[in-house]
């Protein structure tokens, strides 16, 4: 796959500062149970995955912040579908602090 220079340097950024952005959350997460949830959360959904989805399988991954933007993305997540059929599709939500307050 081709990948421009700016795509490569935004990459490597991005790997760069997941690392020490993955600890503070960690160490923040200590101080504010929303924010514990949502790396429990996260952690939770990387295992899940990794048990129902095998390496090979053609995955494409929507991540919603929320259930209305999950449902003004449908009619694209349809088509998408439509046009990949090959794919399968996962919805990833975190919308525990919303849940627990309903």
């Amino acid at each position: 796959m081709y990948f421009s220079f700016k795509e490569k340097s935004l990459r490597y950024l991005y790997n760069i500062l997941l690392h020490p952005a993955t600890l503070l959350l960690k160490i923040t997460a200590s101080f504010s149970k929303k924010i514990q949830l949502g790396v429990k959360g996260r952690a939770k959904t990387i295992e899940f995955l990794k048990l129902k989805i095998s390496s090979d399988t053609k995955v494409l991954w929507f991540h919603c912040a929320s259930l209305g933007e999950y449902e003004q993305g449908l009619p694209v997540f349809e088509e998408i579908k439509f046009l990949y059929p090959d794919y399968k599709n996962s919805f990833e939500f975190f919308l525990a602090f919303g849940l627990r307050n309903s």
